[in-house]
């Protein structure tokens, strides 16, 4: 039997501890893709975040024949539990049936907490209803509240619109067409991205070994914040000269650019800091955590003095802008990003700078 402990440890506090036995690599094997789960090499365990979602999955992973305990393992700096939230819904049920079948279509644990926090919105707006006896009529005009009351952005109004949808459409398994709820306009707004001069003086900035090679391999592979933090050893491929990606957004595999000078600065990071499994290891293990990448990005900022609005993704914008400007084909950079339409990718054709130097204004051309 699997034995699963939640955690007081200082190091672990409210975490999920997995203790699987070293000869059972087929369990470790079910284990890996559980978003957010970190090997931690200091303590030989396994460790994930204690939400219900997670404990469901594990149960499922291992048809239900695992332990779950609650374990105190140091009284020093503990964090006290949180106390259960009261949902002041008629019907928490159906939250727990959305919930469910949300994790039987493996969404991420971003999208499920997004859809179960929406959803939970429209069961306190039904009230004493039941979800499925309410109308069209009726949730067009919880949108519409929401929309006049709460100044609803275009992107929360469209997460709103996906839970409702998913909850009649795949829970009680209606009729897509009844619930075409309309979906807002949205803006087409353009990324902001670095010159290759810009991105020079912000990498140049950063004087710490690991913190350089991260930032490095964010620009040169065109990763998202996610994707870094998820890096191992073994998707470092030197032979190939390239990057494995693996469960990247959308759950796709890709490979993408793996530069000289990166490979150069990892070797020596290699030999300095040793890595267990991640390519990126916290203090105490286990693989970095995006706020500590955001950290060492907004340091690095204010190390070279540009005030730009720049974020990690960015970085990301910058490299496909970048390989535009230098005549790589399209195909190849919406490859390269992991984008499923090109139309996506289309975006930099938009923001190439350099291109739009080269043209002349038709006022150029008047003789005044």
């Amino acid at each position: 039997m699997t034995k699963i402990t939640l955690s007081k440890h200082p190091v672990f506090a409210d975490k999920l501890i997995l203790k699987i036995p070293l000869d059972r690599a087929d369990w470790t094997a079910k284990i890996r893709h559980i978003n957010g789960l970190y090997w931690n090499s200091r303590f030989n365990v396994w460790v994930v975040a204690y939400t219900n979602t997670i404990v469901q999955q594990l149960k499922t992973l291992f048809s239900m024949n695992i332990s779950i305990q609650l374990e105190y393992t140091s009284k020093r700096r503990c964090i006290p539990k949180k106390k259960p939230i009261k949902l002041n819904i008629k019907y928490p049920d159906e939250l727990i049936k959305l919930e469910e079948k949300l994790m039987l279509h493996r969404y991420s644990i971003n999208t499920i907490k997004s859809y179960k926090s929406c959803f939970r919105k429209f069961l306190v707006y039904c009230k004493a209803r039941h979800p499925k006896d309410v109308s069209f009529k009726d949730t067009r005009q919880f949108l519409l509240k929401h929309i006049r009351s709460h100044n609803l952005s275009s992107s929360m109004q469209n997460q709103l619109v996906n839970a409702i949808k998913f909850y009649y459409e795949s829970v009680l398994g209606r009729d897509r067409v009844t619930y075409n709820l309309e979906r807002p306009k949205a803006r087409k707004k353009l990324p902001y991205v670095l010159t290759e001069d810009e991105v020079s003086t912000l990498l140049s900035s950063v004087d710490n070994l690991k913190h350089r090679c991260i930032l490095f391999t964010i620009y040169s592979a065109g990763l998202r914040l996610s994707e870094v933090t998820n890096l191992q050893l073994t998707d470092i491929m030197s032979n190939q000269q390239c990057i494995f990606v693996r469960d990247a957004k959308g759950t796709k595999d890709r490979y993408t650019l793996l530069s000289n000078k990166l490979l150069h600065y990892l070797r020596q990071y290699y030999k300095e800091y040793r890595p267990n499994y991640w390519l990126f290891e916290g203090m105490y293990g286990g693989a970095y955590s995006k706020r500590a990448v955001q950290n060492v990005l907004k340091k690095a900022l204010i190390n070279s003095r540009i005030k730009k609005p720049v974020t990690v993704h960015t970085l990301r914008h910058s490299f496909a802008t970048h390989l535009l400007e230098r005549g790589v084909d399209l195909r190849y950079i919406q490859h390269l990003l992991g984008h499923n339409s090109s139309k996506t990718t289309e975006i930099y054709t938009h923001i190439s700078m350099q291109k739009m130097v080269k043209l002349s204004s038709p006022l150029d051309f008047l003789s005044l």
